[in-house]
């Protein structure tokens, strides 16, 4: 039997990956089968267990797709010229998300990653290491934007929380406000949303 090549055996695999996303993305993670997803991708199951050992290890190659892009414009912005604030950080996380991520949903991709996270408590463990660089790529811009800042890691949560609301509300509520509206709105609203004491 012929090997095949590298650059051939890459796009087979991200195909597969692309029908896998877009199947969670419809079902979850839980619900999708491996028949599903070979039919998603026009395989049979033996052409996905050549390049995959089941569902499991697709599940960490698509949340993979979708966080290694992220990770790496990240960093190449906390290493650039220009300080980014909090709304051009969030647009720079949202656009990559949906330029990068596998499938042809690729809002119902991150969401699903997203909500299967608080449906798995074991989900965030096995990926650990994606979700500590993706951290760790925030924190550099938020130590850069706010260099005096005393709790760097508790800045950076609170910038993935605005920014998983913001990227919600754009994608489910309400798509035509801007990032940047919104974290003004945020802002008026911490600033004077206090209730009188």
């Amino acid at each position: 039997m012929p090997r095949i090549s590298n650059d051939r055996r890459d796009r087979v695999r991200r195909a597969i990956i692309d029908a896998a996303a877009d199947c969670f993305a419809d079902k979850g993670f839980a619900a999708t089968s491996i028949s599903e997803i070979c039919a998603a991708a026009n395989m049979s199951v033996g052409g996905i267990y050549r390049h995959f050992a089941g569902k499991d290890e697709l599940v960490d190659a698509v949340s993979e797709a979708i966080l290694t892009p992220v990770i790496e414009v990240l960093d190449a912005a906390a290493h650039g010229p220009d300080v980014l604030d909090t709304a051009e950080v969030i647009d720079l996380l949202h656009n990559t998300l949906l330029q990068c991520a596998p499938g042809s949903v690729p809002r119902l991709t991150v969401g699903q990653f997203w909500a299967e996270q608080l449906r798995d408590p074991a989900f965030p463990g096995s990926r650990q290491e994606l979700g500590t660089a993706l951290r760790t790529a925030l924190t550099r811009l938020v130590v850069r934007a706010n260099p005096d800042a005393l709790e760097p890691e508790r800045l950076t949560a609170a910038l993935m929380a605005i920014g998983m609301g913001v990227f919600l509300s754009q994608s489910i509520v309400d798509t035509e406000t801007s990032t940047r509206e919104l974290i003004d709105a945020i802002s008026v609203l911490l600033r004077h949303g206090h209730p009188p004491t």
